[in-house]
């Protein structure tokens, strides 16, 4: 299976994946990096649960314990980031307006 996590290969590239998006996304404070680990995480806990039949008892409760972990650090993130844009956004608009009008 390709999305299998008891792989080590797939595992750190998935790790290495999350890491290196979510940096960007805190360093760049742009939602749409986290959001596309959110996504991907919540994509891959789908296909694990819909694709159980493959996998015996121990490696699905791995897997699903990997992407909950993944969702249990990109979610959080994605909040502090968004909150983070949505202040400068506030912010670049008061600064406009009060500019503009003088």
């Amino acid at each position: 299976m390709v999305f299998d996590y008891t792989n080590s290969i797939i595992l750190l590239s998935a790790i290495i994946f999350f890491i290196i998006m979510n940096t960007i996304g805190y360093a760049k404070k742009k939602t749409w990096f986290v959001m596309t680990s959110v996504i991907i995480s919540l994509a891959m806990l789908i296909v694990h649960v819909l694709l159980s039949d493959f996998f015996n008892r121990e490696v699905l409760k791995y897997n699903a314990f990997i992407d909950f972990t993944f969702l249990g650090i990109n979610i959080p993130l994605l909040l502090i980031v968004d909150e983070i844009e949505s202040r400068r956004d506030i912010i670049k608009t008061v600064f406009e307006n009060k500019y503009r009008k003088k």
